[in-house]
């Protein structure tokens, strides 16, 4: 092989080299969203690769099913789940784009309450990307957590049910400025957690100009899925608080409004 066809080779072995981690980049740019605050979306799931029941959950259907429950009331502890939204207020980072094709927008369904939005109808498109809201009204049906392992048996691989009374739909503006939403106690296992997931079916928003929309959330299959590691200690409560940031879950895309909530973190309190 001559020494052109060397350098050549090489240069070439470069250029594509270069092509793939631009490729990468441009992927890790797009799927990692953050707010006004800095705070990255803890929302990875896009990422879930498969699932186990028929609605795309995990566990059993109500924490009666629960693993925890076959074990003895002295190796349990308990886990309250809690949601707060403590960053209201930060405008939307709004995406550069084109507006896209706008018919006149007509009157909007309140999903699950038969209203109808007397909202003026819109002359301007949306700007594409995230929309400030006055109200984020979400339907939660399901909210799971891995079990890893415990400390009397060791290596478990379980998903857990949190004891809830589902459906239930929240308005996420509603706890704000150190408001919180404190969900039922959940008897489980002592040892380590790994994963929280939320099963969200349907949403609704009002926008700054007043007008009701009915969002999609087909997107990530409703699930809201947040990795991080914690510890249930036999005897005590847990409290899981999911902080979302309502200003970054609704964008607009593609001639419609579409549900994608943020969760900007995941406090773990004893």
């Amino acid at each position: 092989m001559s020494k052109n066809i060397k350098i050549g080779f090489i240069i070439l072995l470069i250029l594509i080299a270069g092509l793939i981690l631009s490729v990468i980049l441009s992927r890790q740019a797009t799927q990692t969203k953050q707010n006004a605050s800095g705070a990255v979306n803890l929302n990875s799931s896009s990422s879930i690769s498969q699932t186990k029941n028929k609605d795309l959950s995990m566990g059993p259907q109500t924490s009666t099913g629960n693993y925890s429950n076959r074990l003895s009331s002295g190796s349990l502890g308990s886990i309250t789940f809690s949601i707060t939204d403590p960053v209201i207020g930060n405008p939307p980072r709004i995406a550069v784009s084109e507006h896209p094709t706008f018919p006149p927008r007509i009157p909007t369904v309140t999903p699950g309450s038969g209203t109808v939005s007397s909202a003026p109808i819109s002359t301007e498109p949306p700007i594409n990307g995230p929309q400030k809201v006055k109200s984020l009204v979400i339907q939660i049906n399901k909210i799971e957590i891995h079990l890893k392992n415990t400390l009397l048996n060791g290596n478990v691989d379980a998903w857990e049910t949190l004891n809830l009374q589902t459906p239930m739909s929240i308005d996420l503006t509603q706890v704000v400025n150190g408001a919180i939403l404190n969900f039922s106690l959940t008897k489980l296992a002592a040892g380590d957690y790994d994963e929280v997931r939320l099963y969200v079916s349907k949403g609704s928003a009002t926008l700054e100009n007043g007008e009701v929309v009915a969002l999609d959330a087909s997107g990530k299959n409703g699930i809201v899925r947040v990795i991080q590691n914690f510890t249930v200690e036999k005897g005590r409560n847990t409290n899981l608080v999911m902080n979302f940031d309502s200003q970054q879950s609704v964008e607009y895309l593609q001639n419609k409004y579409i549900l994608d909530l943020f969760v900007a973190r995941l406090d773990v309190n004893k």
